[in-house]
């Protein structure tokens, strides 16, 4: 019977069986050392294995920062290892910035132009093959303290939780209230847009009555999708961003929230909404609710030049062309100064409790406007954490043509993981454990260790499906109506929940801050907005999931390990992959995932104790489908 190694005595399999290739690993400190992202000014030796039959005549190393033209150094020979020429030279990344290289071999017959695969492996390529990328970042680049190895909690307010006896603000007239049982409403307003006009009641004093709660769970972070005022509930058009919303309570509910969230070790991290306002806004006031004169109303209005205008009143950018969300010049020096200056909101809240910011659409922010919030959140509290939403690898994110530095240093601190999330999810689904190791390894080799370490990890947030059902692997239909007119089998149930506690585990082990959306640990389903957003299940809830996540929360605060440790992937094989967490002081946690349909087995050296269930396992082990463990080293 054949056992996987696992531990210390594991294999990496070659990156080629044909013995004839060149050889190259960007992540093996054989090939390239140091790995990783580096501080600029950091000498990186690179080594190059290439058959003695190819009978090179020169090899060299085109390396360039991103958009500018590729320098050309030697590499020398240095000596033979078997059957191969070992080629090496020093490449230096000299300020933070993106950088790319391949590999030119000249040989008789002409020259090879070598760079990489889809798998990350050396590929010939008679024109430009993709290239190796080297994150190269500002040396005092350094994380924020108090938040790595913690744990989010994503709440939507007004579905998480309500004190107090409901009452309709003024000016709410329009609203319409539902019971917690009750489902999101799905209508269309003519134009097509889901009317987002019903609120269930959550509120700030809610979230704090549940506090304990939380922190039971293990959270140490609370991000609070938007709480300003607004008209919708979902309050992405925010309407006074120096007011909180009345349906959540008043800016003393938020200071003592912050409180209470304190005493208990919790940090509390907002939503901002800084791309667009509402046009029922105090800034653009297109339904003259608001006492003052709006940009919509007047061109004398002073906000009127925060807003983009292609023929006033009505004809006016807005985001993603949802005229709700009437778009803002983010370098109007008015609009910066409100949002960034020294008496601006971002600071204004930071003084009030909060700990960090989220910002909603960050790759549509500009470079100027994200340098000037960084500068205003550091100077008022240098610990607070500046996460970015940005759906792809934040490292060469491009946005409207341009090539962006949000981890390089002095713009975000890290971003919502979404990489992250996908390789997980697929992973579970698909249990195609090559494509899960070779993202883990992009992230670890392209983020420094920082962001990466401060990244918001998730599976599930307000603007994906409920990952439960995600995880039936059914696709769903576009309509919510069809979506709640769906059923599934308790087969398919019971899968979807072997696979969420994977999920999970993966999650919290892997390098980041695990979130977990509100919900997801007592097992709510649903499909895309507004039906990933009902109310909290409370006294229903599944409390084998709710025991699945405390676990693992406290599985975070009792290995350090999991705060800032390396990852290194020991294997990754029909299904199965397993991978060790290390940083050299505490004791290594190595996670084995079983993400097949059949059963695998582990060699684990000696009997160990699985620190999820608690079972003691032999040193020959069998995983069943769809389950993982967690050893102590």
């Amino acid at each position: 019977m054949e056992y996987e190694a696992f531990g210390d005595n594991a294999v990496i399999p070659p990156i080629h069986d044909n013995q004839t290739e060149i050889l190259f690993d960007s992540r093996d400190p054989f090939y390239r050392s140091p790995t990783g992202a580096v501080p600029a000014g950091t000498a990186i030796g690179l080594s190059l294995l290439i058959p003695k039959g190819e009978c090179p005549l020169s090899v060299t190393v085109w390396f360039a920062k991103d958009g500018t033209p590729a320098k050309e150094t030697e590499l020398v020979f240095t000596e033979n290892i078997r059957q191969y020429q070992r080629w090496t030279a020093t490449v230096t990344p000299t300020e933070a910035g993106v950088y790319w290289y391949t590999f030119r071999i000249k040989t008789p017959k002409g020259v090879k132009i070598y760079g990489r695969d889809l798998r990350n492996r050396p590929v010939c390529g008679r024109e430009n093959p993709s290239a190796w990328q080297i994150t190269s970042y500002d040396p005092t680049l350094k994380a924020p303290k108090g938040w790595a190895g913690g744990m989010f909690y994503q709440i939507f307010p007004d579905r998480f939780y309500r004190e107090g006896e409901r009452v309709r603000p003024a000016g709410k007239e329009y609203a319409t209230f539902r019971t917690p049982e009750e489902l999101p409403t799905w209508k269309r307003a003519p134009n097509g847009d889901l009317d987002t006009t019903d609120f269930f009641g959550g509120n700030l004093k809610g979230i704090e009555k549940k506090l304990d709660y939380l922190k039971d769970l293990g959270v140490t972070i609370l991000y609070l999708n938007p709480i300003f005022e607004a008209y919708t509930n979902h309050r992405y058009d925010t309407g006074n961003y120096e007011k909180i919303d009345p349906f959540l309570g008043t800016e003393e509910d938020f200071r003592a929230l912050c409180t209470q969230a304190h005493a208990r070790g919790i940090k509390i991290m907002l939503d901002g909404v800084f791309s667009h306002t509402g046009d029922n806004s105090i800034y653009f006031n297109r339904y003259g609710d608001y006492p003052n004169v709006g940009a919509y109303q007047s061109k004398e209005s002073p906000y009127y030049p925060w807003f983009k205008f292609k023929k006033w009143p009505d004809d006016y950018e807005s985001w993603w062309g949802i005229k709700l969300h009437p778009e803002v010049d983010e370098e109007n020096p008015d609009y910066l100064e409100y949002i960034t200056g020294k008496n601006g909101i971002l600071r204004r809240w930071l003084r009030a409790g909060a700990d960090g910011w989220r910002f909603d659409v960050a790759d549509e922010l500009p470079d100027g406007f994200l340098d000037a919030a960084h500068k205003a959140i550091k100077e008022e509290k240098p610990d607070a954490l500046f996460i970015g939403e940005v759906w792809e690898d934040a490292s060469n994110k491009e946005s409207y043509g341009k090539r962006r530095r949000y981890l390089l240093g002095d713009q975000l601190d890290s971003v919502m993981n979404y990489v992250l999330k996908d390789a997980i999810l697929a992973f579970v689904l698909t249990g195609d454990s090559d494509e899960f190791a070779e993202r883990i390894r992009g992230l670890t080799e392209n983020y420094p260790p920082c962001a990466l370490n401060c990244a918001m990890n998730l599976i599930g947030t307000h603007d994906t499906p409920r990952v439960l059902t995600t995880l039936t692997g059914v696709e769903l239909p576009k309509e919510p109506a069809a979506q709640v007119a769906m059923t599934f089998t308790e087969e398919q149930k019971a899968e979807a929940m072997a696979r969420l506690k994977v999920a999970d585990i993966l999650m919290f082990t892997l390098p980041g801050i695990p979130s977990v959306y509100y919900g997801d640990e007592a097992g709510m389903w649903g499909g895309h907005d507004p039906l990933n957003r009902r109310f909290y299940p409370w006294g229903k809830e599944n409390k084998d999931l709710q025991k699945h996540i405390r676990t693992l929360g406290h599985l975070r605060k009792n290995y350090p390990v999991l705060k800032e440790g390396t990852t290194e992937i020991l294997s990754a094989r029909q299904g199965l992959v397993i991978f060790r967490r290390r940083d050299g002081i505490h004791p290594d946690l190595t996670v084995a995932v079983n993400a097949s349909r059949e059963e695998r087995n582990v060699d684990l050296g000696h009997p160990r104790t699985d620190l999820i269930t608690g079972k003691r396992l032999t040193d020959k082990t069998t995983l069943p489908p769809m389950s993982a463990i967690v050893l102590k080293n």
